[in-house]
This record gives structure tokens, sequence and C-alpha cells, in this order.
């Protein structure tokens, strides 16, 4: 049988042509099965390719299944881990220099987002701002977490959104690591943290509807095995920016959905 693995573009094209070939070599190699990885222009895309029986597994954001489980038969296997937390935070960012400080100060300015199915690239963050009546003057959508920091980081968009890690044992609580320090680099820029928002579950590995249990059970195990494998950590950290997977439970994934059904809510009405 052939096994089918499906991404997104959010980790940039860079990370996906380095990774990619190895990531299938690695998982062909110790599931003895044919290996293709295919990479979707949209994480909607890859849920929706499970759910149609398109692919066999597929990588997607804790946002993308919040939104996909009601409506698609997805099958979550694993979440990924950055450190020592199952979770992980949005933060809305600027440039060390900027004058913005507070989320009032971001009314119509700039903003680079990820995706719509971001959780920390848009979805958190443009919850927040929703909420509080705080309306862009320019968006765009920038496809992965490294465009958007570049983004700012050129002066092309006054603040941006991505994910961050903090530590927790720090009072106020000090951000450890962020898509400003894992995803590209930018050399002689510094940003600022205006707000953070979460916690957020991490992104998920799930199996299509069409899946049978020796299939979930076979990939599953390769994948919570990468990072004891010299081999497959530099992959877990390379491609999806984390240190291992661990098994995912779907109540986690509850206030996500709320906030995700709750930001859907408020853009129809303003585009009433």
């Amino acid at each position: 049988m052939k096994l089918s693995l499906g991404l997104g573009p959010s980790p940039g094209p860079d990370r996906l042509a380095k990774y990619s070939e190895p990531l299938r070599a690695y998982v062909e190699a110790r599931t003895h099965h044919d290996v293709s990885v295919e990479v979707l222009g949209t994480f909607a895309e890859v849920a929706e390719a499970l759910d149609s029986g398109g692919l066999t597994f597929g990588w997607i954001p804790a946002a993308t299944f919040a939104r996909a489980g009601g409506q698609h038969r997805l099958k979550l296997l694993l979440q990924s881990i950055r450190g020592d937390q199952s979770s992980y935070f949005s933060v809305l960012f600027v440039r060390e220099q900027s004058p913005l400080r507070a989320l009032a100060d971001l009314k119509g300015r700039r903003i680079a987002w990820v995706g719509r199915d971001s959780s920390a690239g848009y979805v958190l963050a443009a919850h927040a701002l929703s909420e509080s009546g705080i309306q862009p003057g320019w968006e765009s959508f920038e496809g992965s977490h490294a465009a958007v920091v570049q983004a700012v980081a050129s002066g092309e968009a006054d603040a941006g959104a991505t994910f961050c890690t903090i530590d927790p044992q720090v009072l106020p609580n000090r951000i450890r690591s962020a898509g400003w320090t894992e995803t590209v680099a930018v050399p002689g820029v510094r940003f600022r943290p205006i707000a953070t928002f979460g916690p957020i579950p991490g992104d998920v590995l799930c199996a299509g509807q069409a899946t049978g249990y020796g299939e979930r059970a076979l990939f599953a195990s390769v994948a919570a095995r990468m990072h004891l494998d010299p081999e497959g950590v530099g992959i877990v950290r390379g491609l999806f920016g984390a240190d291992r997977f661990e098994i995912a439970l779907p109540r986690h994934f509850r206030e996500l959905r709320l906030a995700t059904e709750r930001l859907e809510r408020l853009e129809r009405a303003a585009a009433e």
C-alpha cells in the first residue's frame, strides 16, 4: 500500500525543499510502504484531501483541525511538542524601534498575517483585535511565519503575528523563542512583542478517514519516535519546528474551536 503525507506552505519554501525528501525516505524506510510527500497550497486543502481520501496522513495547524473537526472525519494522532511544552502562544510583534506599544496602537496600521488557518499567525490575534474593535488599515496573508517576519523587518508591515513560547518560570512571562528566532535570519533587526495570546495546542498529525487502525498505529509509532533518531530529529526540528510528537486528545482543541467560530462570526458580521 502507498502512504501519502500532506504538508501545507507554512514552513516556507526553503524548509520544504530541504526536508520533504528526507521525510519521505525516513517514513518509507520504517513503514516498509511506498510513501509520497505532497505540498498543497493551503492547510485547508490538506484537511479536505484527508477527508476525501486523497491523502492518508497530513500535518495541519491546530486551528485547521479545530475548524475541520466538526465537518471532516479527521482522525487525530499526534501533536507537536516544543521544549517541555505541549502548547505555544501567538504574539503580535513590531520592530524594536517602533512607536507602537499596545493593541490600540494597531488601529489603521499595516499587519502581516500567516494565513487564515494559522492559530498563532492569525486566529487568536485577529480575534483579539476584532473583540476590541480595532480595525487594521491594511492586511496581508504572507503564507509563512518566515515571510511575516521579513515583512515586518523590511517595514512593509507595521506589525505581524507569529508563534512564540513563553518561559513560565520568569515573571513577567518572558518570550523564550518566537517566529523571528526560529524561522529566518534578519541580521541587524530586533523585534519587540506587543501582546501574546493562548495557549495554543501544538500542530497535529492526522489520518484520513479512509485509513485503517493498523496504518494509523504504524505511522504514529514512526512519527512519535523520530526525535530519538539522529536522522529523524533533524527533520522534526527543521521541518515541523518541534522537538518531538506526543499523543493528542480532541478535548485539548475545544477552546481554540470556540475562538475560531467566534472569529468567523465577527468576520461575517463585519462584511455585511
